[in-house]
């Protein structure tokens, strides 16, 4: 008897970006996934936020400036809202980074770039790899340049791993974030949660607007313990690395 059709899997985008991995005590690698189907109206609709703001030009969080908080506050309530349903999902993992000896002519770029590669098995493959489709696309950079190139590890380790399916990445794309909403979505959350967790906040040296920011982004994001891992499943992580040794092995 025929066992019919093999069912079609989901196509998901899966954005991820890093902040401060130069000059802090923790940085952070953090990803959203959305699906091909729903990118283009969330794409619309962060648009339609910086038209009723008047935000023009990318909007960052290294970037923040007074005339620019409400704009990301108005993203940071975007994201949570989308989120909580179950639009948007957003892993976020923090990592010491002076604990780490970094190895090669590229020294942290290549500490940073391993840190990708966990979060990316760890999530999206971890999470999505057996039911869809994934595109990834990273906010370009020397962090990220070398990414493309774990493709095949990635579905190795994936199969071993979380029983992934041997082709669930479908490519690898770094992006400018220049012009890439989603990417301006995710750099604002993660690097205004890794100023908090980086205690910045509390700092007379940070400019007050991303003062009041990191506090906004702590407050709209439950007011979660940062220092506290939690897995609330594929929807929302929070990941602090206990490194077991100093480098990393991917």
């Amino acid at each position: 008897m025929s066992e019919g059709p093999a069912k079609e899997r989901s196509e998901l985008y899966y954005f991820c970006d890093e902040s401060s991995f130069l000059g802090e005590e923790y940085m952070a690698v953090g990803g959203i996934a959305v699906s091909r189907n729903a990118l283009g109206t969330v794409v619309k609709e962060l648009l339609a936020i910086n038209e009723a703001k008047r935000a023009r030009g990318e909007i960052k969080w290294h970037n923040t400036r007074k005339r620019g908080v409400e704009v990301r506050k108005a993203y940071i309530d975007y994201l949570m809202k989308q989120i909580a349903a179950n639009y948007l999902h957003f892993h976020i993992r923090f990592s010491p980074m002076n604990e780490y000896d970094h190895e090669g002519e590229r020294r942290e770029f290549e500490t940073v770039s391993k840190m990708f590669y966990q979060l990316l098995l760890h999530r999206p493959v971890r999470y999505y790899g057996k039911s869809c489709v994934l595109r990834i696309r990273p906010d370009d950079g020397e962090c990220t340049r070398r990414l493309p190139d774990f493709k095949d590890a990635l579905h190795t380790d994936g199969q071993l791993t979380y029983e992934a399916e041997s082709n669930c990445i479908h490519s690898i794309v770094p992006q400018s974030s220049r012009h890439q909403p989603m990417l301006h979505l995710l750099d604002v959350m993660v690097g205004a949660l890794t100023a908090y967790r980086n205690g910045r906040h509390l700092l007379d040296a940070i400019a007050e607007p991303k003062r009041t920011l990191a506090q906004y982004a702590f407050d709209a994001f439950g007011k979660r313990d940062l220092k506290i891992s939690r897995d609330e499943g594929n929807k929302l992580s929070v990941w602090n690395v206990i490194p077991k040794k100093k480098t990393l092995e991917r």
